[in-house]
This record gives structure tokens, C-alpha cells and sequence, in this order.
């Protein structure tokens, strides 16, 4: 499961402010974009710093006769480019049944909406207008605006048949056991085996920061809730609902909004086929934290789109229990596990304090 397990990605070996550098970026991106039609030559190119994102992708803004688009470069060692392919006819699907706030990848000149470049796949896309500031500027009018257009994208891709190369990620079953609630059961069962004991001496032997004192604390909270949310899952192991392609790492940031209006559903590369169910935890555990009347409120304003049996409603908090519980392990095992490097470390304490808020908050009523 993606869920909040992508780390701030490095940048590229590019040496700031050089302007040999840049004018060989520009150069690279402009061959990339000339296997497109001649009206997305770039007028502009600007570079977004990459620090901002999780996903590791390396986006350039591009002004062009046709529009202003993102020119994405997966991560190297990425999806499959089957994958992808399927998460941009997913795309297209939904846009063509109205969910407006969804960028679809162009198609380059041989018909294709990827290029393989430079051990890399590029695309390009509409950029899409808005801005993700839910936490700045919260409201029940935007709060219900995120539950409709969530609720719209589900519709569509209810209805998505991928091609048969992609449909091992992306399909529809009538009732199935949810594939992230046995991966994230399994993760547990080794975390509880062998990962928290290798975790603790990884910590206890590195040098005391602040990442140190939030592995410690995750450590103690995550030996209080681990069974129980193991639990939890065991139990939601058994039920067999519907299954379709879902975004399954949909959060505050991308989510843009224009005013109160969701103008934007952006960076859907997690996407693959499991419950609804992880996308409402995933969106409301973001937007809302623990604010029990604002959940409560979003879940009406979504089920009246998608009415939520009592099992449905069973599993959104699973997936949220669980994701609270999981999401800063990733982060923590990267650094001491593997020794990565974060090239906005600042920005990845933030998210591994806000769940550890929320995880307190767990511990707490059990």
C-alpha cells in the first residue's frame, strides 16, 4: 500500500543557479517536448522544486501555444509503463464522463501518452488551476465540495474496463477481500516478528535529533495500538465488498481549490483497483484529523452520491486506523534502516508529527 509511504525525493545532480546547467535542462526538456505536436513547444520552462512533492517525480512548467502543461518524469525504477498507461485511460475515462478536476496526459506523436527517455518515462498534462490550501482556509462548503468530487470519480471509474494488459490493476469485482487490508495486516505481522526490535537498535545507535525522539515516541505508541489495529484488520480481512480503481493516496495536497470549488485532482499515480472505503480514510484523515462531527458530515454529504453500508463505513475506519498507525514507519525505516537522505527534512518531521498527534489520539481510546 502507497499510502503515505513515499519519501521527500532527492533532486537531480543539478548545481543551483548554474546557468550551463540550466540551459542543458531546457535543452533536454525541449527534446522531450519535440516528440510532441509542434503547438506544446515550450514558450517557457520552469522547473518546480521537487522538495515539494512526495512522489518523486520531477515536474517542469510548461507555457506553450496550446496551454500551460506539467511535463512529469517518473521516478526512475517506477511503475511499469503498463501501469501507467492504465492509470492514463483511467484518467481519460473519468474526464470523459465529467469529472472535470482530472489532468489526462496528451498523446505524443506515435499515439503514445508516455516517452522513455534517459532510463526515465516523461509525459505531459494540463496544469490544473487551484490551490491546495484546505488547511489554511478549512469550511463545510469546501469539505462537501472534496466529498463530490470524490464521489464523482468513483462513479466514473466504476464503470473503467482497462485494457488487458492493465487489468491486473485495474478492475471491478462485485465482492472481494480488500488487497490493502491483507498487505497492510501482513506489514504489521512483520513489524510485530522482527521490524520494531530492528528499528529500536537502529535508533538507539544513532545520533540523538529530532528525528530520534520521534522514532522513540512512534516506537512506544506503535507497541499500544499494533494489536489492536491488527485486529482490526484480521476481522476487516473477511469482508467481501466491491472493488474498483481507486486513487488510493488522495490527501490535502492534491486536492486544489479555486474559491470553495475543487478544481483540481491531482498526482493520482498510486492509483489501482481496492474499496472506496481507502480513499474516504485516506481524504478525511487528512482534511479532518479526528474532528468526529466533521467526519461525520463528510460521510453524509459523500453518501449522498454513494449511500455507505455498515460495513463500508467499518472499513473507512480501518483504513484510517491503520493508515495513522503505518504512515511514519516508512519515513523512519528509510532513515534508519536504509540510511536515505531527505532533501526537505523539515518537511518530512511535519507529516510523521501530525500522525504521531493522531496516533496519541488512538492510543488514547483504547
Amino acid at each position: 500500500d502507497s499510502t503515505e509511504l513515499a519519501e521527500v525525493p532527492q533532486p537531480l545532480p543539478e548545481r543551483e543557479g548554474s546557468s550551463e546547467n540550466a540551459a542543458m535542462t531546457q535543452h533536454h526538456v525541449s527534446e522531450i517536448l519535440a516528440r510532441f505536436a509542434p503547438r506544446y513547444r515550450a514558450r517557457q520552462i520552469d522547473r518546480l522544486d521537487e522538495s515539494r512533492g512526495f512522489s518523486g517525480a520531477t515536474i517542469f512548467r510548461i507555457e506553450s501555444s496550446a496551454g500551460v502543461f506539467a511535463l512529469r518524469a517518473w521516478p526512475p525504477e517506477s511503475l511499469q509503463p503498463s501501469r501507467i498507461r492504465g492509470l492514463h485511460g483511467l484518467l481519460a475515462h473519468a474526464l470523459s464522463l465529467g469529472v472535470a478536476q482530472v489532468s489526462v496526459p496528451v498523446a505524443n506523436s506515435d499515439g503514445d501518452t508516455l516517452v522513455l527517455a534517459d532510463g526515465r518515462v516523461w509525459q505531459i498534462e494540463p496544469w490544473m488551476p487551484g490551490t491546495a490550501d484546505f488547511y489554511l482556509h478549512p469550511s463545510e462548503a469546501r469539505l462537501t465540495a472534496a466529498m463530490d468530487c470524490l464521489a464523482s470519480f468513483h462513479s466514473a471509474a466504476a464503470t473503467f474496463r482497462a485494457s488487458e494488459d492493465a487489468q491486473q490493476w485495474f478492475f471491478t469485482r462485485a465482492e472481494a477481500p480488500s488487497p490493502a487490508v491483507s498487505e497492510r495486516l501482513e506489514r504489521i505481522r512483520r513489524w510485530n516478528r522482527e521490524g520494531a526490535s530492528r528499528l529500536e537498535n537502529a535508533v538507539s545507535s544513532a545520533d540523538r535529533d529530532e528525528f530520534s525522539d520521534l522514532a522513540r515516541e512512534y516506537l512506544r505508541l506503535s507497541r499500544l495500538a499494533a494489536a489492536y489495529v491488527a485486529d482490526r484488520l484480521s476481522a476487516a480481512s473477511r469482508l467481501r465488498l466491491p472493488l474498483q480503481p481507486c486513487l488510493r493516496d488522495v490527501w490535502h495536497d492534491h486536492l486544489l481549490f479555486t474559491g470553495d470549488t475543487v478544481t483540481g485532482l491531482i498526482d493520482a499515480s498510486a492509483s489501482r483497483s481496492d474499496h472506496i472505503a481507502i480513499d474516504l480514510a485516506r481524504l478525511l484523515g487528512s482534511l479532518v484529523a479526528d474532528d468526529a462531527a466533521q467526519w461525520q458530515f463528510a460521510l453524509e454529504a459523500y453518501s449522498t452520491h454513494h449511500p455507505l453500508t455498515v460495513d463500508e463505513l467499518s472499513l473507512v475506519r480501518v483504513f484510517d486506523e491503520s493508515g495513522v498507525l503505518l504512515s511514519p514507519l516508512t519515513w523512519l525505516e528509510r532513515r534508519y534502516l536504509r540510511g536515505d537522505c531527505f532533501a526537505k527534512p523539515q518537511r518530512v518531521l511535519e507529516r510523521i508529527e501530525r500522525f504521531l498527534a493522531r496516533l496519541r489520539t488512538l492510543v488514547e481510546t483504547l
